[in-house]
């Protein structure tokens, strides 16, 4: 297999766009609905994501229920990175970055639009003004930019105005004000001197450019700004939303005291749900203060908030509870709650990969929230009744993965993908409580291509010496992505390519309290365009299975994880299903852990490896990681705080745990690529594994790329890492064949 062919199969899959966001415009009464999405693309010569949007006009058929009648060409959206429309539908509020020009000399500007009647009404140039620091973007974390109910002003969170420095020597400011011709003094700017160095904490990866936000209200009218007070100093404000009556906001308060641990992937980091009221200048908790919130919506009557909650403590992604405050009573309910045991197709309790509720998740009769959540490896569609406290599923099984973007008035917009299945939108009506199964899901897309890949989820039981005695019972999964055997880009007779085994690349996730859903990877469908299988593991400790999943793995990583991933590929073996002289593996972060583990526990098994940003050494993680907490929870020790002195046994027990301890029987070439610029697995560990096994004369190949971070996902990064994998693999696989 040629350079050239594994750098077309890339391309190709590249001009596959992602959908990012959507809006329903109408509600059909009228025989008509509109689709506003938006969209992503790799474009691999400009090495950026392009982003665009596109609008398309249905007319309900009552037949077939909604068609597409007319579509808008899509056009370049790359400079908005909010965009609202008013409740009424009649005002749009753009947050635009513009460039300055020539585009090194500063940073870029911020300007927010107000656009009615197709015009844009005002400009407001935010550095002109003066009042904060950057706009926060959408972040999923701490970013929000909301219209008021009575759409006169405009609530977004930015980071705090900070005040000029200088250093001492700077005769500019100097202590000694100049004379004017009059003999008056002239007014010095007022500086802070020395302390340009100070230490400003971010919230860590992904995330390094929070570190004090504000919430900010921009009046339409007069164009003023105003930074809110009164907010406590121990938290930073989030996700703000306003009250039903405009009287106040309710946000987000992540804890930022004593200091701050990273936020990303990370579910549960301690914050409360606050009510500030403008007029008597209270800021006052809903709820608890010791749980970890995210995402509060309010209904569309406005008399419920709801939100996700669940434990400040331990893992970093578990279950989540729904719960609900009715605005007026004062009502708590507990509607979901957590879920820590899951039988076989037993719901396992939500978990909504990372991030929270969409933002428009109410359905119209205020009764029901619609969210997506992992559910074993799929990702699917649901609702929560928050009276009855039941749930219902509203996906089906034409895709693995469903993503609700948006609902208004009952018509849900989903992003749908499977391993064989780009992304594609539907369109879909909620129907009364009962009418799930009737629901006419409407492809806004045309139909794809035929895939060159089959896939299916497989069910494993632990083996009698690796089961858990705490948690006996637990199964995990793995998904099988196989060659279809007359893939385009073959040359070989149908019969040879039915009776060949496909070499496979065995891929756990990382977390490891991850979970891989059977969607669309366009790493994964390039390896199975060159000719590999894919095979994705769930093992113990992955999200989406219930609690006790989670929670299996803790004081075990290194052994649970590991032999369930080998037991997986031992399976394959047996069946007869892959070649077993063609096994390699390849992950990321704690996947990069298991990788290395697995060549040092089976080095007769693997014949390359591939480890991206991978955890090495866990008590060496200490020191450098934004989430320290994590080393601890996963060697079993779960009363971390922040005062936390490692003593050594914990230190022992860490680096027992840890893939470096093996260096010594890892013989399978080793690729090792690193992020630079990573904040939560620092790039040293790949660099000790990288010096450990050149010390051994192990085949290894080290890339440390420039301004990347944990995902290593900048476009030209991305493609480039998929090259150098195929290359890796099929040099030390001896496959030119495949």
């Amino acid at each position: 297999m040629g350079e050239s062919k594994i750098v077309s199969a890339f391309k190709e899959l590249a001009q596959h766009p992602a959908p990012t966001g959507a809006r329903v415009i109408g509600d059909g009464s009228d025989g008509f609905l509109s689709v506003y999405s938006e969209w992503m693309q790799r474009d691999l010569q400009r090495a950026e994501n392009a982003r665009f949007s596109r609008s398309q006009v249905l007319q309900m058929n009552p037949e077939y229920g909604p068609v597409t009648v007319a579509q808008t060409a899509s056009y370049d959206i790359a400079t908005e990175e909010w965009k609202r429309v008013s409740p009424s539908g009649v005002h749009t509020a753009i947050l635009r970055k513009v460039n300055p020009k020539p585009a090194k000399e500063a940073k870029p500007s911020q300007f927010i639009e107000i656009w009615s009647d197709s015009r844009k009404i005002c400009n407001i140039d935010l550095k002109a003004l003066d009042k904060h620091g950057t706009v926060y973007s959408d972040d999923n974390h701490f970013g929000t930019f909301e219209w008021s109910h009575g759409e006169s002003h405009l609530l977004y969170v930015a980071e705090k105005k900070q005040p000029k420095h200088a250093s001492y020597f700077d005769q500019k400011y100097d202590d000694t004000a100049s004379s004017g011709e009059d003999g008056n003094a002239e007014p010095k700017d007022v500086v802070i001197k020395g302390e340009s160095s100070a230490y400003r904490q971010d919230w860590g990866e992904g995330l390094t450019t929070k570190c004090e936000p504000v919430l900010c209200i921009l009046d339409i009218e007069s164009l003023s700004i105003s930074v809110l007070e009164n907010v406590p100093n121990h938290v930073s404000p989030a996700q703000a939303i306003w009250t039903p009556d405009d009287a106040g906001v309710v946000f987000v308060g992540w804890w930022n005291n004593p200091w701050k641990l990273g936020l990303l992937y990370c579910t549960i980091r301690r914050s409360a749900l606050y009510h500030l009221d403008f007029q008597s200048g209270t800021c006052s908790i809903i709820g608890k203060d010791d749980q970890s919130v995210r995402t509060p919506r309010f209904s569309p009557d406005r008399s419920k908030l709801a939100w996700l909650e669940n434990t400040a403590s331990g893992p970093h992604h578990r279950s989540m509870r729904l719960m609900t405050f009715n605005w007026v009573t004062k009502k708590y309910s507990n509607v979901i709650d957590i879920v820590k045991k899951a039988q076989g197709a037993d719901f396992p309790g939500i978990y909504p990969a990372y991030l929270g509720l969409p933002t428009q998740c109410w359905c119209s009769d205020s009764k029901r929230v619609v969210f997506h959540t992992l559910w074993r490896s799929k990702k699917v569609l649901l609702y929560a009744d928050v009276d009855t406290h039941k749930i219902k599923q509203l996906s089906n099984d034409d895709f693995g993965s469903w993503t609700l973007l948006a609902i208004q008035n009952d018509w849900m917009v989903v992003a749908c993908s499977s391993p064989d299945k780009p992304d594609i939108l539907r369109l879909g009506k909620l129907l009364p409580p009962g009418g799930e199964a009737n629901i006419n899901w409407v492809s806004l897309d045309p139909d794809q291509a035929p895939s060159s890949l089959t896939w299916e989820i497989r069910t494993f039981h632990p083996t009698e010496e690796n089961r858990s005695e705490e948690f006996p019972d637990l199964d995990y999964e793995g998904i099988l992505l196989l060659p279809k055997p007359n893939a385009e880009g073959e040359e070989e007779a149908d019969e040879a390519k039915t009776a060949k085994k496909p070499p496979l690349i065995v891929w756990p996730h990382g977390g490891p309290h991850g979970c891989f859903s059977a969607g669309w990877n366009i790493m994964a469908a390039g390896f199975i365009k060159l000719g590999y299988a894919v095979l994705y593991v769930n093992y113990r400790g992955s999200a989406g299975y219930g609690d006790d999943m989670v929670f299996s793995l803790l004081g075990n990583c290194g052994r649970f994880d590991v032999l369930d991933v080998q037991h997986c590929v031992a399976e394959l073996v047996r069946e007869g299903t892959v070649d077993k002289s063609k096994i390699v593996c390849f992950g990321g972060s704690h996947g990069g852990f298991l990788a290395a583990h697995l060549s040092g526990q089976f080095p007769d098994v693997y014949k390359a490896v591939m480890c991206r940003n991978p955890v090495t050494n866990i008590a060496s993680m200490l020191g450098g990681s934004d989430i320290p907490d994590w080393s601890y929870v996963e060697a079993g020790y779960s009363d971390y705080s922040h005062k936390q002195v490692s003593t050594p046994e914990q230190l022992g027990k860490m680096l027992t745990d840890s893939p470096i301890t093996l260096a010594d029987h890892m013989r399978a070439p080793t690729m090792i690529v690193l992020g630079a610029d990573d904040l939560r697995v620092p790039p040293q560990q790949g660099r000790e594994l990288y010096k450990a096994l050149k010390a051994r004369n192990v085949p290894t190949r080290l890339y440390v790329y420039a301004e990347n971070s944990h995902p290593l996902s900048k476009v030209d990064c991305e493609a480039e890492v998929f090259v150098n994998t195929c290359k890796w693999f099929n040099e030390h696989l001896q496959s030119n064949d495949i």
